[in-house]
């Protein structure tokens, strides 16, 4: 079984207060594509609007060869999985499948529901009612009443949300491997971070009704388009700075009140004014340098200061680090008990140039074309 690719082009909808506006994305036969946003951003809504429960202002909506943009629903060849999985009480689980198989008629519709109820473990639980059934099995339920209808595209409206965290992750990676498997391209809406990590091709971020960044999970995690979605996809870390010196290996940012930073992943010529942004997890700390042990400032992104801040953060702990600017970085607890750290320690924070993230502030206009400072030094001096 193969799915159609799907192709939205300058979509528009107005829905009393909110709005969607001008989105495009294409998504090919057999890829998981994820919608991730803020609560009310608009990714359920476009998620129906691409289902047919609404008719947009503007823009079109093809499935494969077909344009479904005023299609009815019924008529897409579209399977949607709401958060509760809409089984039907009244009816057992054969029952809810066979919904599916309506109009199959005979033979073909016997054996294509042997055929689903094998292939997702059902054969135990055939002739029990939802009420009876767990939160994964009830998943499994639906994605075998929805695959019935042999549809050329999945829409999930945050299928995983009600399940408990080892339930979730459990079929998190058994869906991702079916969707593989059976080869039909699939949209996710969730609001869970690692989730979309995990289960998308490519993720797009949605914010206010627009698409503010679409990309594969390393690009939007790592090299997030701007502010919001640096911040949104956890960059704690996002500093304000301009481009001092700019080269074939990368850029050397100033940053107020604190020391300059080396980033090889710079195309921001000298005297933009940027946000290096790095993400906590890159950065790692250790105890202050000896006196004699050589100078600081001669090692790129090597930052002396002092603990501000510790946090527990769900497995690890997040200690803020004050060096001229606020860092936040991620320690397991190992790492923790290992330094002993505590708040108003000194310490060193160490930064890989090429985890230097550096993005280009709204209406940034370079205002020297000056060498500045050579990257490979931070003394102050060219070299």
């Amino acid at each position: 079984m193969r799915g159609a690719a799907l192709a939205v082009e300058g979509l528009s909808l107005s829905l009393g207060d909110f709005s969607l506006g001008g989105i495009d994305l294409s998504i090919e036969p057999g890829e998981l594509f994820v919608l991730l946003g803020p609560s009310g951003a608009g990714k359920t809504v476009l998620l129906e609007t691409i289902a047919g429960f609404h008719v947009p202002d503007s823009g079109r909506i093809r499935l494969g060869e077909r344009d479904i943009t005023e299609e009815a629903l019924e008529r897409r060849h579209v399977a949607f999985m709401f958060q509760d999985y809409a089984l039907f009480p009244h009816l057992t689980v054969r029952g809810n499948i066979a919904f599916g198989l309506a109009g199959k008629g005979g033979r073909a519709s016997s054996s294509r529901l042997l055929q689903l109820q094998s292939r997702l473990g059902l054969d135990g639980i055939l002739g029990r009612k939802p009420a009876g059934l767990s939160g994964g099995e009830k998943q499994r339920v639906a994605l075998a009443r929805a695959l019935a209808a042999e549809p050329s595209l999945f829409l999930f409206d945050e299928p995983l949300s009600a399940l408990d965290a080892s339930a979730r992750v459990e079929l998190r990676d058994e869906l991702k491997a079916f969707l593989r498997d059976i080869g039909i391209a699939a949209i996710f809406v969730t609001h869970d971070q690692t989730e979309a990590r995990m289960l998308a091709d490519r993720i797009a971020i949605i914010r206010e009704g627009r698409i503010a960044q679409i990309g594969t999970p390393e690009v939007i995690f790592n090299s997030p388009a701007d502010e919001f979605v640096a911040r949104f996809v956890g960059m704690d870390n996002v500093i304000p700075g301009r481009v001092a010196f700019a080269g074939p290996e990368g850029a050397e940012i100033e940053i107020p009140k604190g020391p300059r930073l080396l980033a090889t992943r710079s195309a921001s010529c000298a005297g933009t004014d940027v946000f290096v942004c790095v993400r906590p997890e890159d950065i790692s700390l250790s105890p202050p340098v000896e006196a004699g042990a050589g100078d600081l400032r001669a090692l790129p992104n090597r930052l002396e200061g002092l603990v501000s801040s510790i946090a527990e953060f769900g497995p690890v702990l997040k200690i803020g680090i004050t060096c001229g600017f606020q860092l936040h970085a991620y320690l397991t607890r190992q790492a923790f008990f290992d330094l002993g750290l505590r708040t108003g320690d000194r310490a060193v924070a160490s930064l890989r140039p090429e985890s230097v993230h550096v993005m280009e502030r709204p209406g940034s206009i370079p205002s020297s074309r000056s060498p500045g400072v050579r990257a490979t030094t931070f003394s102050g001096e060219s070299a």
